[in-house]
């Protein structure tokens, strides 16, 4: 059974936590005997590689060196890459359907939209004729 006495303490006085200066994590003070850095583990490993990289350079690209990975160009991504069964010329066929079939939906609304106000004038008017029939029985019968 594991008492406070036979416990370590993760930070003794000597090693306390401080922000790793390059990328804000938590850290030990001392890592791998550098004391002093504020640099976490895998910030020296690429400090390290970066060292390397500067002062003499690698015969090959070494992965994880953060100037091999800055000067390797970029992969250009195919123009046929099949997403979800399709090629991107098949997508792009597909958008182009998908925008005409919307703008045609439009124009459909937008007619449907001007045939209801047509409609609402056309009943406006009716009531104002309506209105107007009904003053001029009204009045024949009072002259009559």
């Amino acid at each position: 059974m594991a008492t406070s006495r036979t416990r370590k303490a993760r930070f003794s006085r000597f090693n306390q936590p401080v922000k790793c200066r390059a990328c804000g994590k938590m850290t030990t003070q001392d890592v791998q005997g550098c004391l002093g850095l504020d640099l976490c583990g895998p910030c020296i490993r690429e400090a390290e590689l970066e060292n390397e990289h500067n002062d003499s350079g690698h015969p090959t690209p070494v992965a994880g060196c953060p100037d091999c990975r800055d000067a390797a160009p970029e992969p250009e991504a195919p123009k046929t890459v099949p997403v979800r069964g399709l090629t991107m010329d098949q997508w792009s066929e597909l958008h182009r359907q998908a925008q005409r079939t919307t703008t045609a939906a439009r124009d459909v609304l937008r007619a449907a939209e001007a045939a209801v106000q047509r409609a609402r004038e056309a009943l406006t008017a009716a009531e104002k004729s309506e209105a107007a029939l009904v003053a001029a029985m009204a009045s024949t019968k009072e002259n009559a």
